[in-house]
């Protein structure tokens, strides 16, 4: 791109090294040909210029403006102007004003930007699938996650990413306990003093938790914390020599596709890979053009692509062929951050980009696998490479005898892991947990069987004719035997009862009440007094005579 009017001499360069006050600064406008809007301390047409003089320019203005468009002041930051309202913000149809994007800076080169020699390459820390809150059946995992998220933190300070991006399912549940809420928060807080960071929204996580969170981290000032729960385009003009553009795509349930796939939802036909792919190449031609010729485009999302490997624990409903995708269009991204899959890989297709796999391992189908942080550096080339994270309590799995299961475990050779053990004997064991207890006291136990050899097996045998069992036979016999000691505290006349009942009126349309019509009769009859009122119910018109509130006198 050619600046109107610039002659690339080193009187130029004085006379902007010079520019210290507003009216030499106008003059330099003008002589470049600048356009100027009311309203604005600083050139309005920053995108037509040299980079350099760019630069040198806005810096005097001292005014900065993030990937949100809001307003924020800091030494030596460039000027970004205001773009026009976009009729479609977030890619649902819905017409709306986009918020202020920066303005684009473009390098003055020839060259396509893959094969663009850049004199500061461009770093790039990729996360994703932290499930913060997330336990191991009942056992919780924060300490597990704390012990990933401080080599995290080193890493991200050792390395001094230009722009981190979290990839989805930053917590495992809607509604996240407090500790995990913290946790997960200061983390990212800590990430974003290093440099920008983007979170988008995942299939665990809340989109409206999502949206306070970023509603709060708006309020700082330089703003570095963003979360993203629709589909939309974040440009940043301070990350690199050339315009830095990320397209964003968060986990979008299967019946909510028809509102981002096009633009009139009335008119979409396909499945969910289809609507991703439109919605995809709706999002890719806003952030080719946002990004210039020469602009960086980069690309994150929550989904699952074809061809990848599933770990075992993730979700199968949200993993399943009815919710593959595809990586068509995204070769135009120099990297794609994907979040869904917790095995980390590569993403399957033409696309350049990973999956950055989980934080640690969440259960036992990931208990081989190995954790990462991804550092993505875009210079002369794209350069992916892995840096490794603790794993936490080491998932420790046994399967043999008792003598086999104690040689392992003496002496606290399984302190600090998770066990789960499946023990076979001929005998039952006593006190197994005991046992493994005594061996290595800070093991924690996540499950153990006893496989007994010689446990009796009893068939189903009828009576003195040969005919089988009835059902009531049957239910006395579970009762007796195999119910749990909950289940055995209620008087064994009164369930066979209520049994024999459930039984014989299975077949009828209206089948027994147990009671309950005699129940709702009452509770009208209390709600009936209560409002001063006739009811229905045995409390309310046993006699004929109306129930009135205590203490209140007929009306008048």
């Amino acid at each position: 791109m050619t600046a109107i009017g610039f002659q690339p001499d080193s009187a130029v360069s004085r006379m902007l090294s010079d520019a210290s006050s507003p009216s030499v600064r106008t003059s330099i406008c003008s002589r470049f040909s600048f356009v100027r809007e009311s309203g604005f301390a600083g050139p309005a047409a920053l995108a037509r210029t040299p980079w350099y003089a760019a630069r040198m320019v806005s810096a005097m203005a001292g005014e900065n403006r993030t990937a949100t468009g809001s307003p924020e002041w800091a030494p030596h930051a460039r000027y970004a102007a205001v773009r026009p309202p976009s009729r479609d913000p977030d890619f649902t149809g819905r017409p709306g004003l986009r918020e202020p994007q920066p303005s684009r800076i473009l390098v003055h080169s020839p060259a396509h930007p893959r094969t663009c020699r850049r004199a500061t390459p461009m770093k790039l820390l990729h996360t994703a699938d932290w499930h913060l809150g997330a336990k191991l059946g009942r056992h919780d995992r924060t300490d597990d996650h704390r012990t990933a998220l401080r080599a995290l933190l080193d890493i991200a300070a050792s390395e001094r990413p230009d722009l981190i991006i979290h990839a989805g399912d930053l917590f495992d549940a809607y509604r996240p306990p407090y500790p995990a809420l913290r946790l997960g928060v200061t983390a990212l807080q800590r990430l974003a003093r290093i440099a920008p960071t983007v979170v988008i929204s995942g299939n665990h996580d809340s989109g409206a938790l999502f949206d306070v969170l970023d509603d709060m981290a708006g309020m700082a000032s330089p703003r570095r914390l963003r979360f993203v729960t629709r589909p939309r385009v974040l440009e940043f003009d301070d990350l690199a020599e050339v315009p830095v553009v990320l397209a964003c795509v968060p986990f979008i349930p299967p019946g909510a596709i028809t509102d981002y796939a096009t633009g009139d939802a009335s008119r979409f036909e396909g499945d969910y890979a289809d609507g991703i792919r439109s919605l995809n190449d709706r999002v890719m031609d806003r952030a080719r053009e946002a990004a210039g010729p020469h602009g960086i485009v980069l690309y994150t999302a929550h989904l699952h692509v074809d061809g990848a490997r599933p770990g075992n624990s993730e979700r199968r409903f949200t993993v399943g062929e009815d919710h593959a995708t595809h990586t068509k269009g995204l070769h135009r991204a120099l990297y794609c951050a994907f979040g869904h899959i917790h095995d980390p890989q590569q993403l399957p297709g033409s696309a350049r980009g990973r999956y950055a796999g989980s934080l640690i391992p969440l259960d036992y189908g990931e208990s081989s696998q190995s954790k990462h942080a991804v550092v993505v550096t875009i210079g002369d080339d794209v350069q992916v490479d892995e840096r490794e994270l603790p794993p936490g309590r080491p998932l420790q799995s046994f399967n043999g005898t008792l003598r086999e299961l104690e040689t392992r475990a003496a002496d606290g050779a399984l302190d600090g892991c998770f066990v789960k053990a499946l023990v076979k004997s001929d005998d039952p064991v006593p006190d197994l947990a005991d046992r493994v207890a005594e061996w290595s006291p800070k093991c924690v136990i996540f499950n153990l069987v006893n496989e007994v050899a010689n446990r009796p097996v009893r068939p189903i045998s009828g009576g003195e004719d040969g005919e089988e069992p009835s059902i009531e036979d049957l239910f006395v016999e579970w009762r007796s035997t195999a119910a749990t000691v909950r289940a055995t505290k209620a008087p064994r006349e009164t369930v066979l009862t209520l049994f024999r009942e459930a039984v014989a009126g299975s077949g009828d349309e209206e089948g027994p009440d147990f009671g309950l019509t005699e129940l709702t009769m009452r509770a009208e009859g209390v709600l009936a007094a209560l409002r001063g009122g006739s009811g229905s119910g045995a409390a309310g018109s046993r006699d004929g005579s109306h129930t009135r509130e205590p203490g209140r006198q007929g009306d008048s």
